[in-house]
């Protein structure tokens, strides 16, 4: 479920920031496919990172981290209007929304049982593209009714709302008792 709201996040990210660039600040298709590609190149670099540091301290110190860092920078997101720091927070944000990917899938990996790897990944996957498929029809609705930064609102609150339910997943697998 985690997953799932970090998808949902990131998808309704990629729907909305493009209408938010062009319908609400007059950019052009130009500057927002460039926009869109900071926030992507900056996920280049910081999933080997963040895999990085998640195997040396552990993987909710990460996520813990990524999921409020992440919150906090789509609300500077939709409030900052000035060029420069818009551009460093869409870098920052797409270093943080993108970095937290490779954790989550190395933390499911270390809980799954080792026979079940690919049906543990498929299920991540899909739950991941559930959520997902909601975020487009669930923004336009509050787009349409509350207007658009307030998807942007229900983006950061349920990528915050996805921090709690780290701390739900247990750190290791459970021991097996023996007889």
């Amino acid at each position: 479920t985690m997953a799932g709201m970090r998808s949902m996040t990131s998808q309704g990210l990629f729907t909305f920031l493009p209408i938010y660039l062009v319908y609400e600040l007059k950019y052009s298709p130009a500057l927002v496919g460039t926009y869109l590609t900071i926030i992507r190149v900056a996920g280049i670099f910081a999933t080997p990172i963040s895999g990085t540091i998640s195997d040396k301290t552990g993987r909710r110190p990460i996520l813990t981290a990524g999921l409020l860092i992440t919150s906090l920078l789509l609300i500077a997101l939709v409030s900052l209007r000035l060029d420069y720091f818009f551009i460093a927070v869409l870098g920052i944000l797409g270093f943080f929304l993108f970095s937290l990917q490779p954790v989550i899938l190395a933390w499911m990996m270390d809980l799954a049982p080792q026979n079940i790897g690919g049906t543990t990944v498929s299920a991540l996957f899909g739950i991941q593209s559930l959520f997902a498929g909601f975020a487009p029809p669930v923004c336009g609705f509050i787009a349409d009714h509350f207007g658009i930064l307030s998807s942007f609102y229900f983006l950061a609150f349920t990528i915050f709302a996805a921090n709690f339910l780290v701390y739900l997943i247990p750190e290791k697998p459970p021991q097996k008792e023996v007889a």
